[in-house]
């Protein structure tokens, strides 16, 4: 059975694509997508594409917003008598999400590749960081979980994909084969809150939707999506899936296409209100 990957891929990572009339490139340094169409036998310049994460990234993040301030108050709270200058302890305060993301960051994309490193069945390397090797104990721990209660096989893993009829791009997490299904599994490393205790969110579902749209415009097939949370911070995996919500396919592509709308028209009025 057929097992893709982002090896799909020239050495270069270009692939061409739509009767060799795009070629779609994919530079993971920066995640960036770009593509050159060819017009009768002259190609045009290289241009960029938007990816899924950036599309939906329209959608407001409230949680955030308590989150920052959460931590900027932390902040005060814990260095209040180690910096004289109470103005200079605002300005660190006002940057310590930041520091928090970058590390969250980190970790989610270290545990991202321990993950396809796993369903890959290759042998993982731990890194020497005892943060790190906590963190990725507690991720290795839910997906060995996961691959027990699920038995998944695997369809594709991590391979970039282009819409022409949308001009969008995106990378698969995984097409897995679960159940005598077709589904698409995203998997996130979010730690728990008091405010989301599955560290799952609506948006989540709003990118899958993306990336069914590429799956089936490039001839593939996606009955079920979704979300599993491998929490840094916990041994026990959380999963919502669109029936589990009582949705389907469709309403998860409707949900990024909408998302894509209101990202487009943005972008217009935009460029029109700089001029």
């Amino acid at each position: 059975k057929s097992r893709v990957t982002k090896d799909f891929f020239s050495e270069d990572n270009r692939m061409l694509i739509y009767d060799d009339t795009i070629d779609f490139n994919f530079s993971e340094k920066g995640h960036r997508y770009t593509i050159k169409k060819r017009v009768g036998d002259v190609w045009l310049e290289a241009e960029p594409v938007v990816g899924i994460t950036t599309i939906t990234s329209i959608i407001a993040k409230d949680a955030l917003v308590g989150w920052s301030a959460k931590l900027a108050a932390e902040y005060m709270r814990d260095n209040w008598d180690k910096v004289e200058s109470k103005t200079a302890l605002v300005d660190e305060a006002k940057n310590a999400h930041r520091d928090e993301k970058r590390k969250a960051g980190g970790v989610g994309t270290v545990g991202h590749k321990m993950i396809e490193t796993l369903l890959l069945g290759k042998e993982v390397v731990m890194p020497e960081k005892e943060e790190l090797k906590v963190a990725l104990a507690n991720i290795r721990t839910q997906y060995e979980r996961f691959r027990e209660d699920f038995k998944p096989e695997i369809l594709e893993i991590e391979v970039p994909k282009y819409s022409l009829t949308h001009n969008f791009a995106g990378t698969l997490d995984a097409l897995l084969r679960i159940n005598d299904k077709n589904v698409l599994v995203d998997f996130k490393t979010s730690n728990r809150s008091y405010y989301n205790p599955d560290g799952i969110y609506a948006s989540n579902f709003a990118q899958l939707g993306g990336q069914s749209l590429l799956v089936k415009e490039n001839g593939g097939e996606v009955d079920e999506a979704w979300i599993t949370n491998f929490a840094k911070d916990s041994g026990e995996y959380k999963l919502r899936s669109l029936s589990d919500m009582n949705l389907t396919m469709l309403d998860a592509e409707l949900y990024f296409l909408h998302c894509l709308a209101l990202y487009n028209s943005n972008k217009l009025f935009e460029w029109r209100n700089s001029k």
